[in-house]
């Protein structure tokens, strides 16, 4: 018992020391969970989650902080929730980390995380999210269709929610549409977005809102509807005002992207006083990614009050020169400013670099058609696999018929042939195991099939926008170069320009009909409707109307009758043949008769014209793609015109058939369409 005391009084003096080493301990626990040292937490599920709801508290606090101190908490908040096997906290902290990585330009890391968010959605809310902002990392890597594909799927789980949340997916959807340039789809879904938003709470409702009007002024601005951009820019302003009260990231996130589209309808009016308010507003708000496009802003307002040299210097940042996501816009600033500096050498060394760059593009263009024509060629080769796999079942189908047709002969004729029938038996058996391959064989490629095909439309798709694009620069560049010229040289080199932009409008023509034939072969199913040939040919007339008065074109035609067809493919159809009958046409007037005829169980639709005609041998060449049997210095086109025809024809399981008029010269199109009960 004496032992015992003593080891009691030796604690209790010890006490005062185990106290005071408490107490200048926990300045070095707060340290360690400050943002400098948040590599020192450890979040262990068994001993720490006192430590992970710590670390969770000063999330919130994290949106002012350097992005790779937000990326360190993040991670661990991310790591700490799988290991806590926390539902929402996997969802919520990789969806976070997703987006974080997504605008830093981490693209990889990006898929990875909102993926995970994806596959660790738990409700319609959190799905919703995932989708959204998956559509977001698609629409950055300019996939604009893989990006539509998340947000109407976002957009699906948010109406199943009925909460007016379909207005963030919405909102996006609008965005893509823009990216594209379709600015009438973009201001048809922000509107309905704004529509929905009425049924949201506030803050939240003056949060979307605040978004929906900020980006439709900037549509109605480029639009060049002034009256609807102030209507908006108001909305737009009421709705700050309501959010200034509301603290929270996504509130700062907002005012940015508000006061951002004010400085830039600012810049565009020339009104320097309204920018230099608005930019200090867009900047106060912007996150650390969003400076280089600031500094873009303000170099525009410097070259609007004529001091280039100051924004040169703004251009020339670090910051701006190493973001590739403006580096077009940043070059074409930077050609100006040295223009206007009468530094001209430095503007063509400029312009050199820009036309690299879209060189580079137009390069990146040509890859994509490359591997347009490997998956073509692989497409085509997995067609015939299966094809061969299919003729083997069957044959295999049938093989396994034929023994059954013998074991029950052979068990009729003699118990002597047991043996023989079970090993016919086993055969059987192994027959079967091999049509089941041969199936799943079969099934498995056409997956593999129709995977190759989408990549095919998407590429397609891609390519084409990645072509437009260098071609509107350089017919733009073409016109300003013009511009520039003096009278004498603009005269002296007037044909080369002509040229240039005749092979641009060539070129994008050629383009726009290669998406028109892709759309052809994938449309499979479709409706037909009772629809009047009088009123489709007379708006088909009326469309052609400019192109008719400039060649001195007459048109007739015989009266019609109602029938059952595809609408808008027919009207493509006889639209095609009438402008191809007064575009090939060298008479002072051109005449174009539509005649019509029924012939045993068809409708028979002629196109006839007094044009130059077709040679005998090519009656078959004009409806192959990308033949042209005329100098295309004379008559334009790129080809494509008659073989859409013939495939849409095709479509409705018709034909077409040309023949020369003998009497009085030209051409004889008809249509023969069957006749549908």
């Amino acid at each position: 018992m004496g032992k015992i005391r003593e080891v009691e009084i030796r604690g209790i003096r010890r006490l005062p020391w185990i106290i005071a080493l408490y107490l200048l301990s926990l300045p070095t626990v707060a340290y360690l969970m400050e943002p400098d040292s948040l590599d020192w937490v450890h979040i262990d599920a068994a001993s720490s989650v006192a430590a992970f709801e710590k670390l969770e508290a000063y999330y919130p606090d994290s949106y002012n902080w350097p992005v790779s101190d937000r990326v360190r908490i993040l991670t661990k908040l991310y790591q700490g929730s799988m290991e806590l096997d926390q539902v929402r906290g996997k969802f919520f902290y990789a969806e976070k980390l997703g987006v974080l990585y997504r605008e830093m330009d981490s693209l990889d890391l990006a898929l990875h995380y909102l993926n995970a968010a994806v596959n660790e959605a738990y409700d319609e809310k959190s799905s919703r999210i995932a989708l959204n902002s998956s559509g977001g990392l698609h629409r950055k890597i300019g996939d604009y269709e893989g990006a539509l594909k998340f947000y109407f799927s976002a957009l699906e789980e948010a109406r199943k929610l009925d909460d007016g949340s379909e207005a963030f997916p919405l909102g996006n959807i609008s965005e893509v549409y823009s990216a594209i340039g379709d600015l009438q789809n973009a201001v048809k879904y922000l509107k309905q977005s704004i529509q929905v938003s009425q049924r949201l709470e506030s803050p939240e409702k003056e949060y979307s809102l605040t978004y929906d009007y900020s980006y439709l002024a900037e549509y109605y601005d480029e639009l060049d509807q002034r009256d609807s951009t102030d209507l908006y820019t108001e909305y737009m302003l009421e709705n700050i005002r309501k959010i200034d009260t509301v603290t929270g990231n996504k509130f700062t996130d907002a005012k940015f992207v508000a006061f951002y589209a004010l400085t830039n309808i600012s810049l565009n009016r020339a009104n320097r006083a309204d920018a230099s308010k608005y930019l200090a507003l867009s900047e106060k708000y912007a996150q650390s990614f969003y400076m280089s496009s600031i500094y873009i802003l303000k170099a525009r307002l410097l070259m609007l009050k004529n001091d280039f040299s100051a924004a040169l210097a703004l251009l020339n940042e670090d910051e701006v020169r190493l973001d590739q996501t403006i580096n077009a816009e940043t070059l074409a600033l930077k050609e100006e400013c040295y223009s206007s500096l009468g530094q001209f050498q430095k503007a063509l060394e400029v312009n050199r670099e820009l036309s690299q760059y879209q060189k580079t593009i137009f390069t990146n263009a040509q890859a994509r058609f490359a591997s347009f024509a490997n998956v073509k060629f692989e497409t085509l080769k997995k067609n015939e696999e299966i094809n061969s796999l299919r003729q083997e079942s069957e044959i295999s189908e049938m093989a396994i018929k034929n023994q059954r047709y013998f074991v029950l002969t052979s068990l009729c004729l003699s118990l002597l042939l047991i043996g023989g029938l079970f090993f016919l038996w086993l055969r059987y058996k192994n027959k079967q195991k091999v049509n089941a391959y041969l199936q799943e064989e079969v099934d498995r490629r056409t997956i593999d099939l129709k995977k190759a095909n989408d990549e095919l439309r998407l590429l397609n798709y891609v390519a084409s926008h990645d072509i437009k694009e260098p071609l509107r620069t350089i017919g733009s560049y073409s016109g300003l170069i013009q511009k520039k010229m003096n009278a004498s040289e603009a005269s002296k080199y007037h044909n080369h320009f002509s040229f240039i932009n005749k092979s641009v409008k060539q070129t994008y023509s050629l383009i726009e009909d290669i998406a028109a034939i892709q759309e052809v072969y994938d449309l499979n199913e479709f409706g037909l409707s009772e629809l009047s040939l009088n009123e489709l040919i007379d708006n088909i007339f009326v469309s052609i109307d400019s192109l008719a008065k400039e060649k001195n074109a007459n048109l007739t035609r015989t009266d019609f009758p109602d029938i059952l067809s595809h609408s808008s493919m027919l009207y493509s159809i006889i639209k095609n043949l009438i402008e191809n009958a007064i575009k090939f046409n060298e008479s002072d007037r051109p005449e174009v008769k539509l005649d019509y005829t029924m012939q045993e169980n068809s409708h028979l639709i002629s196109v006839i014209d007094n044009g130059i005609g077709i040679d005998e041998k090519y009656k078959e060449d004009i409806f192959k793609n990308f033949k042209t049997l005329h100098n295309k210095s004379k008559y334009t086109g790129s080809g494509l015109g008659l073989s859409i025809a013939s495939a849409l024809i095709a479509k409705l399981n018709g034909e077409i058939t040309v023949e020369n008029r003998n009497d009085k010269g030209g051409s004889i199109f008809t249509v023969r369409l069957p006749q549908v009960a």
